[in-house]
């Protein structure tokens, strides 16, 4: 799928649209939405809004198709974005109001492979919509496009009724994934016993086997052992849980890739990954690279391949497997793996203000094991990256990466555990869950910490793509004018505010104090953190 191709229909779209003389459009900014809402900002014709959480796009847009008797046109991402829209496309239904729903969607061929926000969008407000098509931008032609367009529009106004528009994009800004070739049909054995010989014999055969372990990766005790005694690497990420006890255990992926490419560690010829996609999915692309054979193990129905590397399926239960059977695998040779030592990057800490990853780095130095929930977005990727301290356990929304009801989840999570619970998560999150605060005071029994770090909304679009963002930011970082201090208070919750390191390392040495609930919020200086991601 070509730049120029997305391009033309993106324009064909608008055109369109204007030709009907739709004009509202509501946007909650993305990444997989990114080329219709520039198109649409570049036409002076539109009234472009942007509203970062979707449910109250949807009541807005609703409001907006009720007061103009027009359509109004929804513009969302991928994943829970889509879902959030929910409650509104269902008033509009029964109202009888026109709604036209653009929902960005990544290909056909995504679908159940673990991509990233990715869920069946196909149909997916049924049956509250009248009409319903699936655009995919890669294979079909724009005189289907242009005839679909004014079907599903002409049924929400015949019908005064919502319609739905699923657009499906590869990914727009990237270019073609270096991972797309050829390969051979991949083999799956789900067979217990056949799986457990086939990957064993795959090992025995390999001379420097890499496991990556992700999310859900069922790794038992006994087999970590092993694995350790035969200097067997496991790069992991901080979220899936696994103690860094052990000698094997790398966390920092990028570092080990990179002495790969120093010849400082043996090029590996076996890739074992085990669990959920990695969070960071540059990963595959290193592996993809490395040229050796790449493997998925699974333990229920779900075969994972979101890039389509993987060359074998193992179903294999980790935590069922009998110890004798791992016996036989030879030990690497100690030359062929080094002793781990994370990199560190002291020009985080050059200047007092506080970036993202300073944040993360002074924090792992600094407070004792703890549990953590991560936020989706920057929290979960900075964590993986730059805190290189301990931690009892880390949760984390994944399934479908969305930024909706992160602080009720941290809260049941404390609640469940009984126990402190420490989480971090961005403005924008944490505007998109203020509800969920009225839970905390009614429940003595949650125990939370929750850093707000506050970088002036939707950062990641500039450390995903800066270049092509920076002309039309205000469509993808979203500063909010609300203050969290207000917030913290109108819920009667304790409230702090950090603003420079020193602050930080005050307040970070006494979170065991007997406050269960506070908010902390963190000020990230965007010049420093910008320079820190060398953006």
């Amino acid at each position: 799928m070509s730049k120029e191709f997305i391009r033309e229909n993106t324009l064909r779209i608008c055109e369109f649209f204007k030709q009907r003389e739709i004009k509202h459009i509501i946007i909650s900014p993305g990444f997989r939405n990114a080329p219709l809402s520039l198109a649409f900002s570049e036409d002076s014709y539109f009234k472009i809004t942007t509203v970062i959480d979707e449910r109250s796009n949807g009541f807005f847009a609703l409001g907006i198709a009720k007061a103009t008797k027009k359509p109004s046109i929804i513009l969302t991402t991928s994943g829970t974005a889509v879902g959030n829209l929910y409650p509104a496309v269902m008033e509009a239904y029964h109202s009888k109001v026109p709604l036209i729903i653009l929902s960005a969607d990544r290909p056909m061929k995504a679908l159940a492979t673990g991509a990233n926000q990715t869920t069946n969008q196909t149909n997916f407000f049924h049956p509250y919509t009248k009409d319903f098509f699936d655009f995919d931008f890669s294979k079909q032609q724009n005189k289907e496009l242009e005839f679909h367009l004014a079907r599903i529009t002409n049924s929400a106004i015949e019908n005064d009724s919502p319609v739905q528009l699923n657009l499906r994009l590869d990914e727009p800004y990237l270019g073609s994934s270096s991972l797309e070739k050829d390969h051979p049909i991949p083999k799956i054995f789900s067979k217990k016993q056949e799986s457990l010989i086939q990957m064993i014999e795959l090992l025995k055969k390999a001379k420097n086997p890499v496991f990556f372990a992700g999310i859900n990766h069922h790794l038992s005790s006994d087999v970590l052992s092993i694995l350790e005694e035969k200097n067997i690497p496991i790069l992991t990420e901080n979220s899936s849980n696994l103690s860094k006890s052990k000698k094997n255990i790398i966390s920092n992926s990028f570092d080990f890739f990179h002495q790969i490419e120093k010849n400082e560690v043996a090029h590996p010829d076996l890739f074992l990954f085990l669990g959920m996609p990695p969070i960071n999915t540059k990963i595959y692309e290193k592996v993809a690279k490395l040229g050796c054979k790449i493997a998925s193990i699974y333990i229920k129905d779900e075969i994972l391949d979101p890039d389509f590397i993987f060359s074998d399926f193992f179903k294999i239960d980790f935590r069922n497997v009998p110890i004798e059977d791992w016996l036989e695998l030879p030990k690497i040779e100690i030359q062929n793996q080094r002793k781990y030592k994370p990199s560190e990057n002291t020009t985080h800490y050059a200047s007092s203000k506080i970036c993202e990853p300073s944040f993360f780095r002074l924090f792992s130095k600094t407070v004792k094991k703890s549990t953590y929930f991560l936020g989706n977005s920057m929290p979960v990727r900075d964590f993986n990256k730059y805190f290189s301290g301990e931690y009892e356990e880390v949760y984390t929304n994944r399934g479908l990466s969305g930024i909706d009801g992160l602080l009720a989840t941290a809260a049941g999570v404390s609640y469940g555990l009984k126990k402190q619970v420490i989480s971090f998560i961005g403005d924008l999150s944490f505007l998109h869950d203020i509800s969920s605060l009225s839970l905390l005071n009614r429940l003595p029994e949650i125990n939370l910490k929750i850093f707000v770090l506050n970088n002036g909304g939707g950062e990641i679009f500039r450390v995903v793509n800066t270049k092509n963002f920076s002309e039309k930011s205000e469509l993808f970082t979203t500063p909010q004018l609300f203050s969290i201090s207000n917030i913290a208070s109108g819920f009667s919750i304790a409230y702090k505010k950090i603003e420079n390191k020193d602050e930080l390392l005050n307040i970070i040495s006494g979170l065991q104090s007997n406050t269960k609930l506070e908010i902390i919020e963190v000020i990230i200086d965007k010049e420093e953190n910008h320079k820190s991601r060398n953006l």
